[in-house]
Parts: structure tokens; C-alpha cells; sequence
């Protein structure tokens, strides 16, 4: 088991700790919650899936500035779904469901559905599939809120985040090490471009509505390289 998941699994507060040292996790996860809420803000009360949601963390946040009827988190992980229980999440119904997320069938009931740095840990041949779940589960106009790290092959992967640690300020060696290994993996980490991603998206019927690059800020990468969140309706 990687060092990655034996964090997380072992010590998700601390996972989340350190992964705030970054400057693309912290700001692509406010960026996250600022444009769920900006484009729900019409709406009473939302419902909210989130995929691979771990802790509930994105959730909790969301719920902490606007009412929610429902809220399901998903995951694998039967730990992290108990944290998410009793972590602070307000909403009338929060739902835990345990279980890999390629296997969930959902009714059309969510107002809102995230999908928050999980789309690269999704194999290839199963991304679609992941997609087609999300647009199972939404409403009609429903809202798809996909933050993710877009890098198209193994050597941008690794400049990335070689990048991402000269930049951190707060030097940490088990964030070193968490980094590196990321960079390295091939069994938990299954990165792919944008223009992937946007492909299947828009094949599926999903519309862009705003796309935002989080990080890097300069001109290190291609315009379509770093991490991003795009907002999509169906």
C-alpha cells in the first residue's frame, strides 16, 4: 500500500494538514466551495453527492454557508465515511454510503455533485463510466463541479510537482515523500489530460460553464496543464 493511501487511511486530519501546505490543493478546494455556492445561491435548500468524498470535508464546508437537504458522501473507506458522520456536516439527511464508487447506481436527486481530486484515481477505462454515474445522479440543470489536476503524460507529471515543492513555503518531509510518491505512482494515480477529460464530458452531454486554472499561475505549462475547476451542467 502506497504512502498516499496509508496517510489518508491512517491519519486523514493530518493528510488534510499537510495537503493545505500546497498552493494548488488549498486554493482549488476554496475555488471549489466559492463556486458551488455561486452558482446554487438561487436555490432554498441543495442536495449534494460527493464522490470519493473521504471525510466529508468539501461537504462540510458547503454546508457550513447554505442549507442542505441532503447530503451523500461515498467512498471505499469505511473509516473515513464514520469521520464524515460525526464531523459537523449540517444537513437534514446526510447519507454515508459505503462502497467503491464504480458500483453506485443513484437517483436523479442532486442538486450538485463533486467530484474533488478523485477523477485521476478513476483507471482510464472506467473514467467514463464515473462520468455517466454523475449524470445518473444530477438533476435536470443539475451542477458537476470536477477540480482535478490535468497532466498528459509521465514526464509533465513529475516537472509538475517538482514544481509544487520548490513552491511551498513550509518545507515538510512527509510531504516530500507523500509528493513524490504521487508523482510516481502508477497504481493509485491515473492522471490524464483535459483534453480527456473535456472529451468524454462533453460526449456525454455535460455543457462548461466556467473554467478556472488554479495552479501554476505562470507560464511554466501549457494553458491546459495544472490543476483546474470546471463547472458543468447537464
Amino acid at each position: 500500500m502506497s504512502l498516499d493511501i496509508n496517510l489518508y487511511a491512517e491519519h486523514p486530519d493530518k493528510y488534510i494538514e499537510l495537503q493545505n501546505l500546497r498552493p494548488d490543493y488549498h486554493a482549488a478546494i476554496e475555488k471549489t466551495v466559492f463556486l458551488s455556492l455561486k452558482y446554487l445561491k438561487n436555490k432554498e435548500k441543495i442536495s449534494i453527492a460527493d464522490f470519493c468524498g473521504g471525510i466529508g470535508n468539501v461537504t462540510k464546508k458547503i454546508s457550513k454557508q447554505t442549507p442542505i437537504s441532503k447530503a451523500t458522501i461515498i467512498d471505499i473507506n469505511k473509516e473515513f465515511l464514520n469521520i464524515a458522520e460525526s464531523s459537523g456536516i449540517e444537513a437534514e439527511i446526510l447519507e454515508a454510503l459505503h462502497s467503491d464508487i464504480i458500483d453506485i447506481k443513484l437517483k436523479k436527486e442532486f442538486d450538485l455533485i463533486l467530484l474533488v481530486f478523485a477523477y485521476h484515481h478513476i483507471p482510464d477505462d472506467k473514467k467514463r463510466k464515473y462520468l455517466n454515474i454523475a449524470l445518473d445522479g444530477l438533476k435536470e440543470n443539475g451542477l458537476l463541479v470536477l477540480t482535478e489536476i490535468y497532466l498528459p503524460n509521465q514526464y509533465i507529471t513529475k516537472k509538475y510537482y517538482e514544481k509544487l515543492l520548490e513552491e511551498i513555503p513550509v518545507k515538510n518531509l512527509l510531504l516530500e515523500n507523500f509528493l513524490q510518491e504521487t508523482a510516481d505512482s502508477t497504481e493509485f494515480e491515473f492522471k490524464v489530460a483535459k483534453e480527456f477529460a473535456d472529451k468524454e464530458l462533453k460526449s456525454l452531454g455535460f455543457r462548461e460553464i466556467e473554467s478556472i486554472r488554479i495552479w501554476p499561475l505562470d507560464k511554466t505549462f501549457d494553458s491546459n496543464i495544472g490543476t483546474f475547476v470546471q463547472i458543468f451542467t447537464n
